[in-house]
């Protein structure tokens, strides 16, 4: 067991006094002397280096914690029902009761596990407002494609155009986007 100042340790990465060999001239000749050197400029390294391991450590810390935050925000269904409505709620103000219950099949059938993780990601990146329009517009795109769904009768798998009216068949509702995002419903015939 070492019994000394561990700032005097032998194995001591920066260490403060060390032995130092030189030589002198006198009168034609040349003398060697080892001599105990001392080296300030280790003082700040050692300090500096303390400084930087408690750093790691407590980064190190917080990463863990930040992990562990996300690991949970991704398993919770609540927690992203939760982060959705705030975000539609914000935008206009409320909601019907209606596209309130909408939020968990939104969740379920359309965004799941990787699209509100992506919509996390933004959030977190950017501003609330930005974020806001991103989950409003998605949730309007989906309502509208729902919508349709349910107007056509169909599965969610798309069918093959037929070979009339350039892929559109007769009597069949479509939505188009403007310029502005807004959706217009054109009914062919």
């Amino acid at each position: 067991m070492y019994t000394k100042d561990w700032t005097e340790a032998p194995f001591k990465a920066f260490p403060r006094v060390t032995m130092c060999d030189f030589k002198v001239r006198r009168l034609g000749n040349v003398h060697r002397y080892t001599i105990q050197c001392t080296l300030p400029i280790n003082m700040y390294n050692e300090k500096i280096y303390m400084f930087l391991w408690f750093w790691f450590v407590f980064v190190a810390f917080i990463s863990t914690l930040d992990l562990l935050i996300w690991i949970i925000r991704y398993c919770l269904r609540g927690d992203k029902i939760r982060f959705l409505k705030n975000h539609l709620n914000f935008y206009e103000g409320g909601r019907d009761q209606k596209e309130k219950e909408q939020v968990g099949d939104f969740l379920d059938n359309y965004l799941r596990q990787d699209g509100v993780f992506l919509l996390r990601l933004i959030a977190h990146n950017t501003n609330n407002l930005t974020t806001t329009e991103i989950v409003c517009s998605v949730f309007e795109k989906w309502k509208t494609w729902n919508n349709f769904k349910a107007l056509e009768g169909s599965s969610s798998e798309p069918t093959a155009p037929s070979d009339d009216n350039d892929g559109i068949a007769d009597d069949t509702i479509v939505a188009l986007d403007d310029v502005d995002g807004k959706s217009e419903k054109l009914k062919r015939k």
